[in-house]
């Protein structure tokens, strides 16, 4: 069994900035605020951020909320609008057709980035929680059937942190959820609130794609 660690980019030599548009809003944000942005090492100077790509202006400026999600394994990052809510769960969209659901910032359904992740059963991370529980992840396999690994999780609480997203600092309680399956496991972090919503996070969507991290601006 392989346990993988998160890896948290701290500079993207290639970051890719795409917004999205819902279907009244179609292409604006794209065009005006999150334009593709190419940026390229050059000597020793260092490509932006995702986060040092945006402004808190800019964000506030926006019609629809966003999140800003990253892709390490594919150093890729982009800003995607809210598409919709149902049942606690939010759905977050890219101009391009990608998608992601959330429920109190926890990642529970992907689509469009290849081994996606259908679908997430467990116990959800609330403030300051710690302790055990188990995980379901549901996979598509490439013969259109799905695999369910199970996985053992253990859930540590790191103690209070202050971090920064985009311009604006957050003080906020550090869980580490340590899952453990058969054939593999991962280990997600959350910067959860008081209501228990993770604000921040690192998390795992497959063998393949890796960690998303999440960002709710």
């Amino acid at each position: 069994m392989k346990v993988t660690a998160p890896y948290l980019a701290a500079a993207l030599a290639a970051l890719t900035l795409s917004g999205c548009g819902n279907a009244t809003n179609t292409g604006t944000i794209g065009a005006s605020l999150f334009g593709r942005v190419a940026a390229t090492v050059t000597g020793d100077a260092p490509a932006p951020t995702p986060q040092q790509a945006l402004t808190r202006a800019a964000i506030e400026a926006s019609p629809t909320p966003l999140i800003l999600v990253t892709v390490p394994n594919r150093n890729a990052s982009a800003t995607m609008t809210l598409a919709g809510q149902n049942a606690g769960k939010t759905t977050w969209i890219t101009n391009d057709g990608i998608g992601l659901t959330l429920r109190n910032g926890l990642l529970i359904a992907t689509r469009g980035l290849g081994e996606d992740l259908m679908a997430v059963d467990g116990q959800p991370i609330a403030a300051g929680v710690a302790g055990s529980g188990r995980r379901i992840h549901d996979y598509l396999t490439g013969t259109d059937r799905i695999t369910r690994p199970a996985f053992s999780c253990q859930r540590a609480d790191k103690g209070m942190e202050t971090i920064r997203i985009v311009e604006r600092s957050y003080t906020l309680r550090h869980i580490e959820e340590t899952c453990v399956g058969d054939d593999f496991g991962f280990i997600n972090s959350y910067w959860v609130d008081q209501a228990g919503k993770a604000v921040s996070s690192t998390q795992f969507v497959s063998p393949s794609v890796g960690y998303l991290q999440i960002w709710i601006l």
